[in-house]
């Protein structure tokens, strides 16, 4: 399975899915890649 699926199913089984609905939607207009890359590093940082 690779990432993107397994973080699909983690999404579902979490009861995540509206949460993420949300994020998809307010991040419609960004390059996921990129937004991806920012938040690693923000995360590393702390």
């Amino acid at each position: 399975m690779d990432a993107k699926n397994r973080a699909y199913a983690f999404i579902i089984a979490s009861g995540l899915f509206h949460k993420f609905a949300e994020f998809c939607d307010m991040t419609a207009d960004l390059n996921p890649h990129e937004l991806c890359i920012n938040m690693l590093a923000m995360q590393a940082q702390q």
